[in-house]
């Protein structure tokens, strides 16, 4: 009995051992051996973005371009503009005509308190013989012409004064041309002589004082001087006080002046 039992003991430790080992041979078979790591592949540079296709240009439409646009309203702001403008321009004209109307009152201003502090009276005075007469005179005082006169009147065989007026201080140069002509009742080839006389005289302007020059035609020489030369012409300078009287006194001598810018 003994030995039966342990037989049997026996033959089922044998059939779960064998239970056993085919449980773990199945097992063995089914997971399979994991496979080794492999490194990972270098990782490549994203390929660069193609550039946006450019957009294809608009075909040609057969809509005609007129020749002529028609003109824009002009807009309001314009006008305000230009009339802004025109206030301006009229501004600045009426500026400067003030401007020039100061320097004019200053340049008076400085004439006569500087330049009227220096007068010159000329004269004009004959003392040509009965031989000669003057048919014309022309008198220069710094280039600028101050009298002009033929002998229609007559006049150029008197005394007169030809100017009078205010000059800078200073140095001064005369310019007298003269036309003299010979003159004789008895000798008549004389009347057929003419003389062009051209003389410059410097004279200096005193400050607070008149200067009278005198111009005297006159006839020099003698018998034994020929005609040709006989015409000429002196100077005579005098200086004066300035003072209302001695110019009172100066220009009462046969005063021509109004007709020296003829």
């Amino acid at each position: 009995m003994e030995l039966a039992r342990t037989c049997k003991i026996a033959a089922v430790f044998a059939v779960l051992l064998s239970l056993t080992f085919a449980t773990a041979f199945a097992a063995d078979k089914k997971a399979p051996t994991p496979a080794p790591k492999k490194d990972p592949a270098p990782k490549k540079d994203p390929a660069p973005k193609k550039a946006p296709a450019p957009t294809p240009a608009p075909a040609p439409t057969n809509t005609p371009t007129p020749l002529t646009r028609p003109k824009a309203p002009t807009k309001p702001t314009h006008n305000i503009k230009l009339k802004e403008l025109e206030e301006k321009v009229t501004t600045l004209k009426e500026q400067i005509f003030t401007t020039k109307t100061r320097i004019m009152l200053l340049k008076e201003q400085i004439i006569n308190d500087t330049i009227a502090e220096a007068k010159a009276v000329i004269r004009h005075s004959n003392e040509l013989g009965a031989s000669f007469r003057v048919v014309r005179a022309l008198y220069f005082l710094d280039d600028n012409k101050i009298y002009f006169q033929d002998n229609r009147t007559r006049e150029l065989k008197d005394t007169f004064v030809i100017y009078q007026g205010s000059v800078v201080p200073g140095n001064h140069i005369l310019t007298v041309e003269l036309m003299v002509q010979g003159h004789s009742p008895v000798f008549t080839y004389i009347n057929g002589y003419r003389f062009r006389i051209r003389s410059s005289f410097a004279f200096h302007a005193l400050k607070g004082r008149i200067t009278q020059l005198t111009v005297l035609p006159y006839e020099k020489g003698g018998q034994t001087t020929s005609i040709e030369q006989r015409p000429s012409v002196k100077y005579r300078v005098q200086q004066f006080q300035l003072t209302k009287e001695s110019l009172k006194k100066l220009s009462g001598i046969k005063n021509r002046d109004v007709k020296r810018k003829k």
